[in-house]
């Protein structure tokens, strides 16, 4: 399936966070998010885009729950990308998924799958039905045997 696809050319790096000094989204230049996107989609595949997703970010069992909130996080994950100058750095999400021009609902699902040792496997265009019937079919094929004799 060669369905995955850009649908346009990553916006241009502008995020500021000025509350952390880890991330370093303000210094990705145009240059380094083309290269980024452009080994994206080098192949339009859906297993190469998730496996080069696993490659740059990583995912933990968080430490602690707060009690503010009510939805508990299962993962927590990091985001990072290969710069121009061979240096690895920190981005946020959103800096992510502007890049890849993706949801950050597909790295979540990705991430979980993984963590819970799921394998990486296309979901669309696979036979779900094949071996779904089969008892049945066993079954009335015996009744029709067993009213012709």
């Amino acid at each position: 399936m060669d369905e995955y696809g850009a649908n346009c050319l990553p916006k241009k790096p502008q995020w500021n966070h000025t509350k952390t000094k880890a991330l370093k989204c303000i210094e990705l230049k145009m240059a380094d998010t083309m290269k980024i996107y452009k080994d994206f989609y080098s192949k339009k595949n859906k297993i190469y885009q998730d496996t080069y997703i696993l490659k740059w970010c990583k995912s933990t069992i968080p430490k602690r729950h707060r009690n503010v909130t009510v939805i508990k996080k299962s993962i927590s994950i990091e985001y990072s990308v290969p710069a121009l100058d061979d240096i690895h750095k920190k981005i946020c999400r959103e800096a992510f998924c502007d890049i890849l021009e993706i949801k950050g609902d597909r790295i979540q699902g990705l991430m979980k799958r993984y963590q819970s040792g799921k394998i990486l496997m296309e979901g669309r265009g696979v036979d779900r039905v094949k071996g779904k019937n089969y008892e049945k079919k066993n079954s009335v094929s015996k009744l029709l045997r067993a009213s012709k004799a």
